[in-house]
């Protein structure tokens, strides 16, 4: 019921509106005649929005008023719709009203963040990180938020960048995972794993400059792995210390200092 009213009287408030087995019948379908009245206001605020409409077995006057709901929107030219209200309408034969609240959110988020993952391939080239650096900036552009990438992601881009060659720009993501992440062994790995590719990338090729590079990041992994350390030791000691709390070794900070600036790679959200 809040979901609707929020679309028919704020209709910029919120991007995506899940209405698990709404009580549209209320007050005689007042619900839906409000929807109709306030119509223009509702595709005339730029973006799209999204609405889900559910409901389950044994709902015999919800299952009608969101029915009633659906054909309204149904009967709307698709040009109007475009880019301004995506819907589905979602029947759970299996569900009633006690559980059909817990599917329609499974499957309302699911197309809420359709279309948020990057399809990583299984052998990722450099140019899957221009694809990607593309890719961020739809998502931004359409969630009003910028995500920066996952710590897999930036491993498998790194390690692409050092593979091909590409240590300055292998070194920029190496320094922009370590700023960004905790020291956890799984960071430690991948540090690891892009300084031992940087390496024999700049043995492989005689580059005196990449060889640097590659050292950049393999201080990088053991500064992590001091600091990693030093935070368990330092929870053992203090079983107050909050959960996840690390510090920095001397050696991670130094190797810090002689990583580049930070790239202007984040895409705009607005």
């Amino acid at each position: 019921m809040f979901g609707l009213h929020a679309l028919t009287t704020r209709p910029g408030l919120f991007q995506a509106h899940v209405l698990a087995s709404p009580s549209l019948w209320w007050d005689e379908g007042q619900p839906l005649k409000r929807l109709q009245a306030a119509w223009p206001q509702v595709l005339a605020v730029p973006g799209e929005r999204l609405l889900v409409l559910s409901s389950g077995r044994n709902e015999r006057a919800i299952t009608t008023s969101v029915d009633a709901v659906a054909d309204f929107l149904q009967r709307q030219p698709a040009a109007a719709l475009q880019g301004r209200l995506r819907w589905q309408r979602v029947q759970y034969a299996q569900d009633d009203h006690g559980t059909t609240p817990q599917a329609t959110w499974a499957d309302g988020l699911r197309l809420a963040f359709d279309g948020w993952p990057f399809d990583m391939p299984e052998r990722v080239t450099p140019a899957d990180y221009t694809a990607y650096l593309a890719h961020r900036h739809r998502r931004a552009q359409r969630y009003g938020a910028d995500v920066p990438p996952s710590l897999f992601e930036s491993t498998h881009f790194a390690l692409a960048h050092a593979e091909a060659g590409l240590t300055p720009q292998a070194l920029q993501l190496v320094c922009e995972l370590a700023r960004r992440h905790a020291p956890t062994p799984c960071v430690q790995g991948a540090l690891g794993r892009i300084g031992r590719a940087m390496a024999h990338s700049a043995q492989t090729r005689h580059d005196a400059q990449a060889a640097r590079d590659a050292k950049v990041v393999q201080l990088l992994a053991a500064g992590r792995a001091s600091a990693s350390s030093a935070a368990g030791q330092a929870t053992a000691t203090d079983p107050a210390a909050p959960a996840g709390a690390s510090t920095e070794s001397d050696s991670f900070r130094a190797a810090l200092a002689r990583c580049p600036s930070p790239a202007r790679t984040a895409p705009s959200a607005h």
